[in-house]
Formats: C-alpha cells, structure tokens, sequence
C-alpha cells in the first residue's frame, strides 16, 4: 500500500513537473511568433515590393536610342574592334556573369555594300577600277558589271552573289562574275593575262605582275543614280591550277582560305571583322603552265579582287 501510494504521489509531482515545461515551451513558441510577426510587419511597412507582385512598370522602346558612333554617309561602315562598342546598362541590384563570347550570334548577313544594293535582283551594278600605273590597261579604266542573282548562267549575264558572316563578326559580299568572250568581267580578265588564242596572252610572271601593280587600284561602284567613291581594291591575287579543284568543291565560304594559301597577300581577308566586297572570275589556260584536275581552257585559275574603304 505503501508503495502504491508512493508511487501515485510520483506520478503526481512528475505529472506536474511536465505540465510546468510544456507551459514554459508553450510561451516560448508564442513569444518567437509575436517577434516574427512584429519583424514582418515593419518589412512589409518599409518594402512592400518584397511582399507583393508588382508588376515591372513598361519600357517605351521607341524612346531608347543605340548607335555605335554618329550616324555616317554609309550605314556599313566597318568599325575597329573595341571591347565595349555599347556599353549595356546593369542593376547595381544583380550580379553580372559574364557569357561565352560564343553565345551571342553574329547578325545576319547583309547584301548592302556602303548603300550599293547587292541583293539578288537588284538592279545592275559596276565596278570601275582605275590602276594607278599605266602598266596594267594601259593606265585605262576596268570596269566590271554585276547582275546580282542566285543563279548566274553563262548565257544569262547574271553574277551569282553571296553574303556572310565571319568568325570575326565581319561581313562578306561575294560576287561570281563571268569572264568570257562579251562576259561581264572580260576586261579585268584581259587586263591581268593579256588574250591570246583561246588562251592567256601573257606569261605567268608578267600577270603576277599585274595584280601586284593593280593592288590599290582607287574603284568606283555605280548603280543607277548611286556613286560610291573612297574605295580601293585592297588585294587582288589567282587561285592557281593545282587548287581549282578543291577550290571549287568547297563552299564559297572556304573560298578566300584556300585561295589564300597561295596568296599571301589575301591572308588578312580570310576572316575580317569589316565589310568587304569580294569578286572571283575565271582565267584562260596559261602557256607552260601545269595542267591539273579540275582545270578546262577557259578555267585554267580564277581571278580574286578584295575591295573595301580605303584608307
């Protein structure tokens, strides 16, 4: 009895004793509820942005004005590299991390060339290049016409024209001119080889010659009531035989790569980071020079002219 009395009055004093700690824990989980409820109402009073979705207040776009430099005669003029042509405006608020530089793609490729429409039906263009020795054309003007088109048939008078991009982010217009009897591009081909019988008039050594004394020739571009002036051909050189094959199985993209491996002076235009007009044309057989495959009489090598703003 003595025990069991003992025992009820442990119980008790024990019971007791957990009553008095959940009273305690009770408290304390209510007072931490009253800080944080305090501490979330002074929040909501300083930043309600924190608390409610407000919704970002609209960005008049027409009034946001982006341009690299002052507006110029020419809307491709090319620009020298820098690392922040515009310079992009940034929260203080996030963190900025920087993106692969290949992230960003290049724009799409533009047909304009310094406001002469290259685009495949546009209306004719020609290209007039003045040497400056009376050595090549006896000093006379050549000139070039361009048909643009996707197709260019020999028949048809037309020049196949293509734009793209490079790595670089510059901007190539490339041009594929015929240069046979009446074609559009037989006087720049006359005035490098020379004519002979269904053949180059001129030795090899004498047309290297000639595209050296021609490089930086002044050019002109016209097309209808448009003049382009202060350009210049910045390199012209010759896809030799034993490359015509590759040159022509690849795309016209590799083109300037590959003629460049026999051309050290087109190296630089292999991948640019302005806008360039390239223009390639067929040459005649060359006396004593070696046949290879790929090679025909009247595409023995194929002429390349680079034209871009002089400097």
């Amino acid at each position: 009895m003595g025990l069991i009395l003992n025992r009820h009055i442990r119980d008790s004093s024990l019971f007791r004793a957990l009553s008095n700690s959940r009273l305690k824990w009770i408290a304390v989980a209510l007072l931490i509820v009253l800080i944080d409820l305090t501490i979330n109402l002074v929040l909501l009073a300083l930043r309600p942005s924190m608390f409610l979705q407000i919704p970002p207040e609209p960005v008049n776009l027409a009034l946001s004005s982006v341009s690299a430099r002052a507006p110029t005669s020419t809307p491709y003029q090319p620009l020298s590299p820098t690392s922040t042509v515009l310079a992009p405006v940034v929260s203080a608020s996030l963190e900025v991390v920087a993106s692969p530089a290949t992230s960003t793609p290049n724009p799409e490729p533009s047909h304009d060339f310094y406001s002469i429409d290259f685009h495949p039906g546009a209306a004719s263009i020609k290209l007039l290049l003045y040497p400056p020795t009376d050595q090549v054309n006896h000093g006379q003007a050549i000139a070039i016409t361009v048909n643009p088109s996707r197709n260019c048939p020999y028949e048809e008078g037309r020049a196949c024209v293509r734009a793209f991009r490079t790595a670089a982010g510059g901007n190539v217009i490339f041009v594929s001119v015929h240069s046979g009897v009446d074609g559009e591009a037989e006087t720049y081909r006359r005035a490098i080889e020379g004519l002979g019988l269904n053949q180059a008039g001129f030795a090899l050594r004498r047309i290297r010659k000639n595209m050296a004394s021609l490089a930086s020739a002044a050019v002109q571009i016209k097309q209808e009531e448009r003049l382009v002036e202060g350009l210049q051909l910045a390199a012209a050189g010759r896809v030799p035989p034993r490359l015509i094959q590759d040159y022509f199985h690849n795309p016209v993209e590799q083109a300037l790569a590959i003629a460049a491996t026999a051309n050290p002076e087109l190296k630089d235009f292999v991948n640019p980071t302005g806008t360039i007009l390239v223009f390639e044309t067929c040459g005649w057989t060359v006396p004593g020079e070696a046949w290879a495959p790929g090679v025909t009489s009247v595409s023995s090598s194929v002429y390349i002219g680079v034209i871009q703003l002089a400097p």
